[in-house]
């Protein structure tokens, strides 16, 4: 049970290590039903700040980090490179500062902390790119690659399609149950981020590429996506098999990953007159904003092929 720390006169009663106020906080992320993925990555970026802190002999005391430590901090990440010798992109930055930012709000509320070290801090600018999806070619070059009568091409195929009918990501692809899938209707309940629930549905060409890959899963299993093996797809194994799919498939225009085919979902319902709210709905935005700018790269598009028809130059004579 979290204690209600304005009923609390001795404040030494009060562990106040930065370890254990993220544990309470990790604990309390789950008792509001959080997503797994959302509290795993809370855990992983808070922990990186906790060896931070260690490591360069700063205090551990809640209530004795300031906003020049986590200044510190933030700008040792800016420096910082990945497994594969790269800087880290401002998107993984920026993903950290609002787990810092949503951290120390609830430090405040719990009344651990007067004053949020992040409320000084601006957040990282990132970059305005637009979404990059798929191909037509690039789409025909990975289901070539599914194309054949194995149990993996049949998998994977399904896969593929259901990723591009339906805009998931990752996370909800992996955590869909034989109980979420109606293939008559070809209805599927997801749970998305904030636990939110909704529903996606699949067209006649990817419920029957479904269909076919479930003669071959092995039923004592829950969990829709299964291995080589037969046994439930993990989040990481759903990663790796689209991207090696993406890779030899030989796509250098599009990044090679599941995340892309969420874009690409959006680009083309959108190119197929699927209305804005439509489109938000079924990805599961709380706003338009991402939506809006799948908008601007279509008009962007649309404004380079009409370029022919208008251009200045080519019009003088």
């Amino acid at each position: 049970m979290v204690l209600d720390r304005r009923f609390i006169d001795d404040a030494s009663l009060l562990d106040r290590s930065i370890t254990s106020v993220i544990e309470e906080y990790l604990m309390t992320c789950k008792l509001d039903k959080k997503s797994p993925t959302t509290v795993s990555s809370y855990q992983r970026r808070l922990r990186d700040l906790c060896k931070f802190l260690v490591n360069n002999r700063l205090p551990l005391d809640i209530t004795e980090i300031t906003v020049r430590h986590i200044r510190y901090y933030l700008s040792d990440m800016i420096e910082r490179k990945n497994r594969y010798g790269q800087v880290l992109s401002s998107v993984t930055i920026s993903g950290y500062y609002r787990s810092l930012h949503s951290f120390f709000k609830w430090t405040v509320d719990e009344d651990y902390i007067k004053r949020s070290p992040m409320d000084l801090i601006n957040p990282p600018k990132l970059p305005k790119l637009r979404p990059q999806p798929f191909s037509q070619q690039d789409i025909d070059n990975i289901l070539l690659l599914c194309e054949g009568h194995s149990y993996i091409n049949i998998r994977n195929k399904a896969m593929v399609l259901a990723f591009l009918d339906t805009g998931l990501r990752l996370a909800e692809m992996a955590s869909i149950k034989m109980k979420d899938l109606n293939i008559d209707t070809g209805l599927i309940k997801i749970m998305g981020k904030g636990a939110k629930e909704r529903t996606v549905k699949i067209g006649v060409v990817t419920r029957k590429a479904v269909m076919k890959y479930l003669r071959f899963r092995d039923d004592r299993y829950s969990e829709l996506w299964q291995s080589e093996e037969r046994r439930p797809m993990t989040r990481n194994g759903i990663q790796i098999t689209m991207s090696r799919l993406c890779k030899r498939a030989e796509i250098t225009d599009a990044r090679c990953g599941p995340h892309t085919f969420r874009h690409t979902f959006a680009t083309m319902a959108l190119r197929n007159n699927a209305g804005e709210f439509n489109v938000q709905t079924l990805l599961g935005h709380s706003t338009l904003t991402m939506t809006r700018r799948y908008v601007e790269s279509m008009q962007s598009e649309r404004a380079l092929a009409a370029h022919e028809s208008f251009s200045p130059v080519d019009r003088m004579h």
